[in-house]
């Protein structure tokens, strides 16, 4: 078999439901699949429409219900697999 694998930076496997948001109506549960200095993989609970190029607001999901304050980050989809389940997502950073 192939090794197709195009990351050439470390990954670290990290489990972790997040929410992503793409505007007030379109957003979707998923799951931090792996994290590295560049970005996220995640996989999406059920397909939405967010595709390469848009931007997406990541938000934690707390096991404290009475937790609004999650941790947020910015980012923006760069790749979609196939069956568009998992998505790459690179961190948006702000610079003055």
């Amino acid at each position: 078999m192939e090794n197709t694998e195009r990351r050439t930076v470390k990954r670290s496997p990290l489990h972790h439901q997040v929410m992503l948001n793409r505007n007030e109506r379109e957003r979707c549960l998923a799951s931090i699949l792996d994290t590295g200095h560049k970005g996220l993989r995640v996989r999406v609970s059920s397909p939405a429409d967010i595709a390469v190029g848009h931007q997406v607001e990541v938000t934690s999901i707390s096991g404290d219900k009475n937790d609004r304050n999650g941790a947020r980050l910015s980012c923006r989809v760069v790749w979609e697999s196939s069956d568009r389940e998992e998505l790459g997502l690179e961190y948006l950073t702000t610079e003055n």
